[in-house]
């Protein structure tokens, strides 16, 4: 999955083609490359997360919310080991750069999250939690400052 990003948008074309999958097709497929992820070094981790970060706020908010309701539901159902991986992942990326996430649409992302099961919110929320615990206090910070009062409230911190 490295080697997204760049002036070619490959990190947003990959988002908008897999948002434009039907569910049968994009979940698995997200399963599949979500369930790489912990096993790749922390330097392409950090790259993919980077990328998909700098690309989201570039996509069609509808197309986006469809592709992020299926990543939560896909780690959802992730063991902690890899949710934490891919949680941190994106904590770390986005205590690093904040400002990429602040053209995100986050209230419509908040009612993504909030049409979840409650099961698979509580496995985001707990993992969510325990991150930002184990965060130095900066990051926890800058990413607390970037999380909707809603959010927050649903995630329980």
């Amino acid at each position: 999955m490295s080697g997204y990003g760049g002036a070619d948008n490959y990190a947003g074309n990959i988002i908008s083609t897999l948002a434009g999958l039907p569910d049968f097709l994009r979940k698995p497929i997200l399963r599949r490359r979500m369930s790489e992820f912990p096993a790749l070094p922390a330097d392409e981790q950090d790259e993919i997360v980077g990328n998909a970060l700098e690309a989201s706020p570039e996509i069609p908010f509808p197309t986006f919310a469809k592709l992020f309701g299926t990543w939560l539901d896909v780690l959802a159902g992730m063991d902690e080991a890899e949710r934490g991986a891919l949680l941190g992942a994106y904590a770390r990326g986005i205590a690093a750069v904040p400002n990429r996430v602040a053209a995100l649409h986050m209230d419509g992302l908040v009612a993504v999250f909030a049409r979840m099961e409650p099961a698979g919110r509580e496995a985001l929320s707990s993992s969510t939690r325990r991150i930002l615990i184990g965060m130095d206090p900066e990051s926890r910070r800058r990413i607390l400052l970037m999380t909707p009062d809603a959010a927050k409230y649903m995630l329980g911190i």
